[in-house]
């Protein structure tokens, strides 16, 4: 079973924070008077040096830097599926940052 796991960026404070130990916990982390926080669920896939792929990272396939979304025509973790919906062999990917730090990867 795959495991159920957040992380979440705090627009105000800047900051990356883990929502998987109690709701309580994580949210005396986040800054007193932010209400915007991003939410990110983990794909249950790691990548080639074994961390954790979350939505919202970024990574590497070959060359390309790609987003890591959640493809809802395909029910999967897109860049992780093919249009037949085979998986693809994650052993191939590097987490490289996510859009929140890293930005400029992107461009």
């Amino acid at each position: 079973m795959r495991e159920i796991k957040f992380r979440a960026w705090d627009l105000l404070a800047e900051g990356m924070f883990g929502l998987n130990d109690s709701p309580q916990e994580f949210w005396s982390q986040v800054h007193p008077s932010s209400c915007d926080v991003e939410v990110m669920q983990y794909t249950g896939l790691k990548d080639k040096n074994g961390v954790e792929i979350y939505e919202g990272d970024i990574v590497t396939i070959g060359v390309r830097p790609l987003v890591v979304s959640f493809n809802y025509d395909f029910a999967g973790w897109s860049p992780f599926i093919y249009g037949d919906g085979t998986d693809l062999d994650n052993e191939a990917c590097e987490v490289i940052g996510n859009i929140y730090e890293n930005p400029e990867l992107l461009e």
